[in-house]
């Protein structure tokens, strides 16, 4: 988890190798970095290929307002009005028991906030990380209206 220049220097290294995409997440405390080499790049390269940026709600940031709120703030560390790909990083709340069924209504209330998100045109497009076949399938029958 690359920060400050070291990370703003690898990410323009990537791009100049030929990278198109960029992974980043709140958790990992580097979109500052990130935002500013893919910015930085995208200035001096106008007429290049399109970078494809991504990021993750943490498992502290989920729940519907949560979420939102979390992906604003990393709009803003990006530096972008609009991101390509955000997704739910973790399927549990953080710091709580395995088997608390709070893990299931905060993937819902996350994914609900991810689908307006992308309703509005905020986000090109939502996903989720580290799911299991099983946390897809709650996600499906809680009624979600956007395919992960």
């Amino acid at each position: 988890q690359l920060k400050g220049v070291d990370c703003e220097s690898a990410v323009t290294h990537a791009l100049e190798a030929g990278y198109r995409l960029v992974d980043t997440a709140s958790i990992y405390k580097n979109e500052e970095a990130v935002g500013a080499a893919v910015r930085r790049w995208e200035a001096e390269h106008p007429e290049g290929k399109r970078i494809w940026l991504e990021s993750k709600c943490s498992s502290y940031e989920m729940g519907f307002d949560h979420a939102r709120a979390a992906f604003e703030a990393t709009l803003q560390r990006l530096g972008k009005d609009v991101l390509d790909l955000y997704i739910i990083h973790w399927p549990a709340v953080a710091k709580k028991a395995h088997g608390s069924p709070e893990h299931r209504l905060a993937r819902r209330e996350t994914w609900r906030a991810l689908e307006s998100l992308y309703r509005e045109g905020r986000v090109r497009a939502i996903g989720v990380s580290n799911f299991t076949a099983s946390h897809l399938s709650q996600l499906i029958e809680d009624g979600i209206e956007v395919m992960p």
